[in-house]
């Protein structure tokens, strides 16, 4: 697979990911990616929602994503593992990480006083 190819698929995924979720999300009380939110604090990742006051976080996403690629050669001595006998097998292995955030805001809880 090409990078390009690999960029595409990936951010198409991630979108996809983010605009499933907005449906099941909100019928908990919740938002993602929502509108009109503003960072209060960039590098601790919380957002505030601008009418609602809501305040919500980034999401931390860290994805590895590997691609193997096997090839047959002859002459090799047996691998129980594969159970191919008289063959060897050859591994190219690639492997890719995609980080990113996406802001949600929980739904609200309800708070109650511990009483004494």
């Amino acid at each position: 697979m090409k990078v390009s190819e690999f960029v595409q698929e990936t951010l198409r995924e991630i979108v996809k990911g983010v605009k499933d979720s907005h449906g099941p999300v909100q019928k908990l009380g919740g938002a993602v990616n929502p509108k009109g939110c503003q960072y209060l604090s960039p590098s601790a990742g919380s957002v505030q929602h601008k009418k609602t006051s809501r305040i919500g976080q980034d999401v931390e996403f860290d994805i590895e994503v590997s691609v193997a690629e096997s090839k047959r050669v002859e002459g090799g001595a047996k691998i129980p593992v594969l159970s191919v006998e008289g063959e060897r097998v050859s591994e190219n292995r690639v492997v890719n990480r995609v980080r990113f955030k996406v802001p949600v805001i929980f739904p609200k809880g309800e708070y109650k006083e511990k009483e004494d």
